[in-house]
């Protein structure tokens, strides 16, 4: 893999959100390489900021609905959801310490080739539902 596409959850596109995923504004599709920088490829509007039952499946569902096809999912914070995408999906849940945007997709360059491997087992069916953290708490 040359480039990862990344997903994450931020109100205000600085800062990653301090939450779940799932209950940020909006959503940051970039594009990482593995030589290191990165692109926007899109952002999108989170539709389905509420829930009737927190970690539900049907918000899961919508929300990757929303996203397409990418590699990895960022969030603050572990939810049901995301421990259930870990144990059943190819796409890779990260779990980032620091607070900027900036700073996230520096963990997921500096993290890239452990990421790669990952998301490589994960489209062979291995599901580690382990979650990793990255990067350094701002």
């Amino acid at each position: 893999m040359n480039e990862l596409i990344v997903v994450i959850g931020s109100n205000d596109g600085i800062r990653v959100f301090n939450g779940h995923l799932g209950d940020s504004k909006k959503f940051y599709i970039y594009k990482v390489m593995r030589k290191g920088g990165w692109s926007l490829l899109r952002e999108i509007e989170n539709t389905f900021p509420e829930e009737k039952v927190h970690g539900g499946p049907e918000k899961m569902k919508n929300v990757l609905s929303l996203i397409g096809n990418v590699d990895i999912l960022v969030s603050k914070k572990n939810s049901p959801n995301f421990k259930k995408i870990a144990a059943t999906k190819p796409i890779q849940p990260v779990r980032v310490l620091g607070e900027t945007v900036e700073e996230a997709l520096n963990a997921i360059v500096e993290n890239f080739e452990l990421l790669s491997s990952m998301i490589e087992k994960r489209r062979k069916g291995f599901r580690e539902e382990n979650i990793p953290r990255l990067g350094k708490p701002s």
